[in-house]
Order: C-alpha cells, then structure tokens, then sequence
C-alpha cells in the first residue's frame, strides 16, 4: 500500500506542477488582454481613430501575442515528463525489494533474476520503429538450477524482447560469462528494433518515453526479473544510469531520464499450460529512456522559412492599392498578386511535405502543421481580398475602407493571435 501511496503522490505532484502552469498561461493572458485593452484605450485617446493608431494597436496587440507564444514555448521547454501511469517505478533499491518481496510471497518456486542493461546507440527508423543497441546481463545465484541457466552455446539467452518487430535472436549474442562470489553474470550484446508508442502531437515540443520491455523465456516460468540497481553508481534517473552519455548520439534528442519500472502483464492466454499449472503471470521488467526533442532543428528548418512567408504575404498586401500614384510604385494588379500568392503557396506546401515525410508519422496532426494551416489560410484570404477590393460589381466597406487599411491592420493580429489560441489548447 505505500508503494502504491508514493506513487500516487508523485503522479499527484506531476498534476499540480501541470495544473500552475495551466494556471500561470491563464493568468499571463488575462494580463496581456488587460494591458491591450489599456493600450487601446490610450491609443483612442491619442490619435482617435488615425492610421497610425490603428498601426499602434496592431503592432501592440502582435507584440503581446508574440509574447504569449513565446511565454509558453519556455514553459512547455522547462517542464517535467509524467512518469507513466500503469508502472511502479523501481528507482530505489529499498522500495524495489519490498516490492519483488510482495510478488516472491505469492510462489514459492518463485526465483527473482537481477538483469541489467546498457544502452550504446539509439535510432529512430520509422514513426514507431526505433532501433537500439547495448548490454543485458542477468546474475544468476547458486540456488538456481544448472538446467535453468543459459548455456555457453545457447542460442536462447535468458530474456525475451517482445516489442522487436523481427527475429532479434540472430542479433542477441552473448558477450561475457563471469564468476563473482556465488552468482554467475552472463552478459549479452543485442541489436533490434523495437515498436514504440510515440506520439508526435506537440512536435517539436514533444516527449518520448522509450520502453524497452523484458521479458523472462517464459512468462509463466520461475523467473522474475529486477532491476539490477547495484550494478549502477547512481539510480537518479537525470544523471541517465544504464546509458552512455559521452558517445550516446541521439540525432535531435536530448536524454532527460532513465529508470527501471514494473507493468503487470495481461497476456489474456495460458500459452497451452493446462488448467491445474500455475498461472501467475509474472510482471514485465521495463527499461524506460525519458526523452526531449531538439527544438532549434526544427525552428531553423520550418518555423523561420514560415516567418519569412508571412511577411512576403504582408508585403504583398501592402501593395494592393487603387491610388494611381502608389499603383505607378508598386505596380498592382490583381493577376500580379495572385501569381505571387501561387508562388509563395508552392513553396508552403514544399515545406510542409518535407515536414510529413521526415516525422513519417500518417494520421497524426502536429503541432507545428497548423502554422502551415495558417498560412494557407492567410494567402486564401489574401487572394480574395485582392479580388474583392478590384472587383466594379461587388462592394465591400471592409475591404475598401481607406485603400484596404482594416485588411492591412488585421493581417499581423491575425497571424500570431491564431497561433496563440492554437498554442494554448494544444498544451494546456
């Protein structure tokens, strides 16, 4: 019951820290609408109803939205990574021990198998294939049976990776076969992809916990396994134990945690015993590696070429005019800005597929998809606006207020003030 308690109570803990912040983002946009409104109302007092209090208030009201995204980049950026709901965290040995105690009473041929693991190197080779090479080693101790202890010629090592999408016995092989004191160490070095549930929704914000589940040969049998931890200098799980840090290359990951933890395992199947043969299913060992996505990769890639497309956009809009000695400067027409606007779509939708195919994730909208959905709606708008405000049969005072000043005024509050909106229900 404790265990559960202190788990509950981390989980518990997690929720608050997310819920202030929730509540810091809420508070921080009440501010920003109050300061605008104050803004605004000076603004009326100012210039009442001039150009360039209209520009004020556009360049205000951007600037504060702007800040706002900005505000819950870094909070997204500097918060914790829950720990998964369904495990029991195996992170101190005290607490791992009264744990596999609680399991070892339930079977009295029940046998605890300390296995460790390193990992070396891991990639991302499809949306939810990641690849990963390292160590597993188990401690065998003298009670165990000989008959029950991989041989040096064994092809079947003492362990089962279920989430490898391909035979990864070919790639297991073992690597070192040692005494000390009254337990045998034998230590295996494996190469393997492994299926993950990843989610890439708040890319490229987004978390991943890595799992990699073990599995005893048979898990039905008289094994359980547990977390090695004495193999370990340290078992906090930031200063990463289990990993090599120094050589560890990730490709637009940084590593945040790494722990052990148990899942009880629902196999929904005997695997053939009989009735009358134990069916204490034992619980899977997890290897869980706690990451965080690089954000200035993809900032560099895809957030500033849409920077700089909106403000061609904006450009394009400034010179939709129907003064003759504007349009001598600029040279406007309607054809002129639909064939810019082309231009410039062609070039989001470049991106943005460049952006689907390298997440290789079908089905799933991130959340860096709907800066590219507002800037095809903003070239939409902006195709119809130059087509309305030329067009001798259709009127409208909106459009043609002031030589399409409100059009003009609205296109920056537009821009950030969607992306605000989107950033706040997309994280909180």
């Amino acid at each position: 019951m404790g265990i559960a308690l202190d788990k509950d109570s981390i989980i518990q803990r997690l929720a608050l820290v997310e819920e202030n912040r929730r509540r810091e983002v809420e508070i921080a946009m009440v501010m920003a609408a109050f300061l605008f409104f104050l803004a605004l109302v000076w603004i009326i007092q100012e210039h009442k109803g001039s150009n360039r209090g209209y520009w004020k208030a556009s360049i205000i009201f951007s600037f504060l939205a702007i800040s706002g995204i900005a505000y819950i980049w870094v909070l997204t950026l500097t918060g914790s990574q829950e720990p998964p709901k369904k495990d029991v965290i195996l992170q101190e040995q005290a607490i791992t021990s009264k744990i596999v105690s609680n399991y070892l009473e339930g079977s009295d041929k029940l046998m605890e198998l300390p296995t460790g693991v390193l990992i070396e190197s891991v990639d991302f080779v499809s949306a939810h294939n990641v690849a990963f090479t390292g160590y597993i080693w188990q401690r065998y101790s003298r009670e165990i049976p000989k008959s029950m202890i991989p041989g040096p010629n064994d092809e079947v090592p003492g362990f089962t990776l279920p989430q490898a999408n391909i035979g990864y016995h070919d790639d297991v092989a073992e690597v070192f076969r040692r005494v000390e004191g009254d337990e045998l160490v034998i230590g295996w070095y494996f190469r393997s992809q492994l299926r993950q549930q990843l989610d890439y929704a708040h890319y490229p914000f987004n978390r991943e916990d890595l799992r990699i589940r073990i599995w005893p040969r048979d898990p039905y049998g008289d094994f359980l396994l547990v977390p090695d931890l004495a193999s370990y200098p340290s078992t906090r799980p930031d200063i990463l134990p289990g990993m090599d840090k120094n050589e560890l290359v990730l490709g637009g990951w940084k590593a945040e945690s790494r722990f052990f933890s148990f899942r009880d395992l629902n196999l929904n199947t005997s695997l053939g015993r009989s009735s009358e043969a134990n069916q204490l299913v034992l619980p899977e060992l997890i290897f869980n590696i706690g990451l965080r996505r690089q954000f200035v990769d993809a900032f560099i890639s895809h957030v500033i070429p849409l920077l700089i497309v909106a403000c061609l956009l904006f450009a394009v809009l400034v010179i939709v005019t129907l003064r003759q000695e504007r349009i001598g400067i600029f040279g406007f027409s309607t054809s002129n800005v639909l064939a810019y606007c082309a231009a410039l779509f062609f070039v989001v939708v470049i991106s943005h597929i460049s952006l689907r195919d390298g997440l290789d994730a079908p089905g799933d909208v991130v959340y860096l998809e709907y800066f590219y959905f507002v800037i095809y709606t903003a070239i939409l708008l902006l195709s119809l606006n130059s087509i309305l405000f030329t067009s001798a049969r259709i009127s409208v005072p909106f459009v043609e207020y002031r030589d399409n000043l409100l059009v003009e005024i609205l296109y920056w509050p537009f821009i950030t003030g969607t992306m605000l909106v989107v950033s706040f229900f997309v994280f909180y």
